[in-house]
């Protein structure tokens, strides 16, 4: 924007027209970020490890999750590791000891994990001292898969993973009050377009950031976000009552508690700061290139 600032003076458009084209090109800018980040936080809430690994409901529990990305492989690795030792005799013998445990598939996907380890081993051959090597790895990684594998729906429970997002442990955020930290940043950004702008073309240093807004007019904004990009189970109830549309109103308390807790738990450094550089929105960042 800088670069297009000083080409319209030299150019000598009008000023008052080209401030408004560019406080609406500023603005198209900040809210296609806001719905970007809208979007991410509903991958993360339904598709935290992507497709392969997704647990088995639409919105992912931290507890389901982990059950399904670290305790059920480390149950297949634990079961793999006890078998494999008890296995004795030719190559033969030791597949159908693994197929027999349910441990290595049969057919074509069986014959093709069997072969990629008949090659692992030829390649260990090769190198001297693999094999104490990797007694020694594994023998380290003997009690994490145990302590992985005894993981089941009762410690979920007891460690209160049951209806936490996986967001909650990488950021310290539910979705939902990432989606109000969105929307907060949306708001302050916008609040402060018209100066940055005037601020660029008059090739000024760029001010403070608008403060932030208040708590009536965050829940709003952050309930128009939640109800058009979904990014949380219950988003999609916003504007509802008794499965009737009755809209989105300022005045009424949707997304308030989530905007409470936020402003909770932002008065952790660590949270506020990973939040700001994942989710933020500064316009002066996005305008000033």
């Amino acid at each position: 924007m800088p670069t297009a600032a000083r080409l319209a003076v030299s150019a000598k458009l009008d000023q008052s027209r080209f401030t408004r084209l560019m406080c609406d090109h500023a603005r198209i800018l900040l809210i296609a970020t806001a719905h970007d980040h809208i979007a991410h936080i509903r991958h993360l809430a339904m598709r935290p490890y992507g497709p392969h690994f997704a647990g088995n409901t639409t919105w992912k529990p931290a507890g389901n999750v982990l059950l399904t990305t670290i305790a059920e492989p480390a149950l297949v690795v634990a079961d793999l590791m006890k078998h494999a030792r008890a296995a004795a005799g030719d190559d033969d013998k030791i597949r159908t000891s693994l197929e027999k445990h349910k441990l290595l598939a049969s057919g074509a996907e069986g014959d093709f994990v069997w072969s990629v380890a008949l090659d692992v081993r030829k390649i260990l051959s090769r190198i001297e001292g693999s094999r104490e090597r990797l007694d020694e790895r594994l023998k380290s990684i003997a009690w994490d898969v145990l302590t992985a594998s005894s993981m089941n729906n009762r410690t979920m429970s007891e460690e209160q993973l049951t209806e936490r997002s996986m967001t909650s442990l990488w950021f310290g955020l539910e979705p939902r009050e990432i989606a109000v930290f969105v929307a907060i940043e949306l708001t302050r950004s916008l609040d402060s377009v018209e100066t940055i702008v005037a601020d660029i073309i008059a090739g000024r240093k760029l001010k403070r950031r608008a403060p932030w807004p208040s708590q009536t007019r965050a829940a709003f904004a952050a309930s128009i976000l939640r109800a058009e990009g979904t990014p949380d189970c219950e988003a999609a109830q916003l504007g509802k009552r008794r499965n009737e549309d009755v809209g989105l109103d300022p005045a009424n308390k949707a997304s308030r508690g989530a905007v409470a807790r936020l402003q909770e738990k932002l008065q952790n450094p660590a949270i506020a700061t990973m939040a700001t550089r994942i989710f933020g929105i500064d316009a002066a960042m996005v305008l000033d290139r």
